[in-house]
């Protein structure tokens, strides 16, 4: 009995090793032996997806709701093997990272790594769950996942990672003043939003001027961190009184003119005293409407004295012509008001029906563009710089710079850029290959432009697209397969380049498609019973230093030399 128990254990130990490719990692260590193999495989099929997630449910359940990396198409349609092999040792990761971790594709998640966060290190945010991860969150990840190792439970509130800098004083979506790039400036932050909007002098006054530091009233008696994100310090964002000019500033007058400051004053500048608030301009000779409502009146009555008499029959006895005289040959002279309005320059009231009024109707792509791009400051004078309106040149290239460098003058002198591009996008290509002499057909008419028309002098300012002249010869895309078997040197020794060309046996619609035959284009006709031969008995793979090629020619032709054996000789 003992010798059986000896030779079962023996026999068992023996099978193991003949099954198992090898040790398990550390942490399927506890999975080890026969009697789990099945926890893993289907019999007689590899690991599948299904075993994996019955134990892994987080990441189940995400893949379920859609959610993370794993449920990602290009993932969630491969098995869970390809990236996280196994019997591969005790000391063996289990997570295969491509091309390193820190190359990892993160918006692959479901959350895009944008701004600063592209430049941390993945071990800043998953270097501590506990830390960071929210408790509810955790709980849900199930009993088999490694807190220590796991990259899921992390949630994308901005203040589950970052201190919370002004103290709950405001509502916690960060983003809607901050941004992923910088956190100083809030470049999503408008005053104009905010109950105390910034006008005149206010708005260059330091922020700290209003919004002073101060000791986070959250803190403990004892001056330790309620919350280990919670700063010390922090600035006064809400509380503040600003409901009278006297909450921050000082009444000069002593309460002589009552609280409303705002009856003679403005923010534009406290010591240039106004009209009275209550003057009814509509009473002279020019009605304050639009932008003219609220402006000092030291900025028309430039005397200081309101009774003499203002030049107002047209703008510019006021405003400068921006334009500098680029519309004085119109009907109207140029008058402001056919464009502009009282309630503001910007914008202008001149849209596309206008403008297809004009000598350049705005048509496809063009629609899209905001009019500084093409109205832009480029012109000068000896004030500053003005908006450009009128054009000598309306073609493609007045604006748009030639990015081929002359390569296609010849098809811009018959038409301008239209030739091959249309006005509704720039990528929208018409260009009718077969005028350049090579038309494109079989397999040249599936390729990318790209592919032939390739980028020269990339990172340089000689940059372009290769357009003209290419090489119209196969071989000067095409790699010789043949390594220059068909080099043609014995029938002109003066011309040894000289080849047979690859449309002498191919055809652009398929590599593969022949017009050779042997009987018309070879020294030995096929006939007879050599017919039915295949081609690879005599044309045999052959190797060198680039691989492997086939054996065109030369071939010996003596029967002998294929079929063996020799002649008996003669007595």
């Amino acid at each position: 009995m003992r010798f059986v128990w000896i030779a079962l254990f023996s026999l068992t130990s023996f099978c193991w090793a003949q099954l198992s490719p090898g040790d398990l990692s550390r942490y399927h260590a506890r999975l080890e032996g026969l009697a789990n193999c099945t926890q893993c495989h289907e019999l007689g099929e590899d690991v599948t997806s299904a075993k994996c997630l019955t134990c892994h449910t987080a990441i189940k359940e995400r893949i379920e709701a859609g959610k993370g990396y794993h449920s990602s198409p290009e993932v969630k349609a491969e098995r869970c093997a390809k990236c996280h092999g196994e019997h591969f040792g005790r000391e063996f990761e289990l997570v295969y990272w491509k091309d390193g971790p820190e190359k990892f594709d993160h918006a692959r998640t479901g959350w895009p790594l944008v701004g600063a966060h592209a430049n941390q290190k993945c071990v800043a945010c998953h270097g501590n769950l506990n830390a960071y991860g929210r408790s509810e969150v955790l709980d849900k990840l199930g009993p088999n996942t490694n807190l220590e190792r796991t990259h899921l439970g992390l949630v994308t509130d901005c203040n589950s990672c970052h201190a919370d800098e002004h103290g709950e004083q405001l509502a916690n979506n960060c983003e809607q003043c901050h941004s992923a790039e910088q956190w100083i400036p809030a470049s999503g932050f408008s005053h104009d939003k905010s109950k105390f909007p910034l006008t005149g002098k206010h708005a260059s006054v330091e922020c700290a001027k209003c919004h002073k530091s101060e000791q986070n009233p959250l803190l403990t008696s004892t001056v330790l961190l309620v919350d280990k994100l919670r700063p010390t310090e922090q600035t006064r964002y809400t509380g503040l009184d600003f409901t009278t000019c006297s909450s921050c500033h000082k009444d000069v007058h002593e309460g002589k003119f009552g609280p409303n400051c705002g009856g003679c004053h403005t923010t534009e500048n406290f010591a240039v005293a106004q009209m009275a608030k209550d003057f009814d301009h509509n009473k002279t000779g020019f009605p304050l409407t639009g932008q003219h409502i609220g402006r000092d009146c030291i900025k028309c009555h430039t005397t200081g004295k309101m009774t003499n008499p203002v030049a107002h029959a047209a703008c510019k006895d006021c405003h400068k012509d921006e334009h500098r005289g680029q519309f004085a040959d119109r009907v109207d002279g140029g008058a402001c008001e056919s464009c502009h309005t009282v309630d503001g320059f910007v914008p202008a009231h001149y849209g596309v029906t206008e403008h297809a009024q004009s000598k350049f109707p705005l048509a496809g792509g063009h629609l899209a563009i905001p009019c500084v791009v093409c109205h832009a400051l480029t012109l000068t004078d000896r004030a500053d710089p003005y908006a450009k309106f009128a054009f000598t040149d309306q073609s493609c290239k007045g604006c748009h710079a030639d990015v081929h460098r002359g390569q296609l003058d010849k098809y811009m002198q018959t038409s301008s850029c239209d030739f091959c591009h249309t006005v509704d996008s720039w990528r929208k290509i018409t260009f009718d290959h077969a005028k350049t002499g090579f038309p494109l057909v079989g397999k040249h008419d599936q390729n990318q432009c790209m592919s032939c028309h390739i980028r020269e002098h990339q990172g340089t300012p000689r940059e372009q697209i290769k357009m003209a002249p290419l090489a119209r010869e196969c071989e000067l895309c095409h790699k010789d397969p043949h390594r220059s078997q068909f080099v043609l040197a014995e029938l002109d020794p003066a011309a040894p380049d000289l080849k047979i060309k690859c449309s002498r046996c191919h055809t652009p619609d398929a590599w593969k498609t022949l017009l050779f035959d042997h009987s018309r284009d070879a020294r030995w006709v096929l006939d007879g019973a050599h017919q039915k031969v295949a081609c690879t008995l005599c044309h045999k793979p052959q190797s060198d230093a680039a691989g492997t090629f086939t054996l065109y020619r030369p071939l010996p032709h003596a029967c002998s030399d294929c079929h063996g054996g020799t002649l008996p000789q003669k007595q």
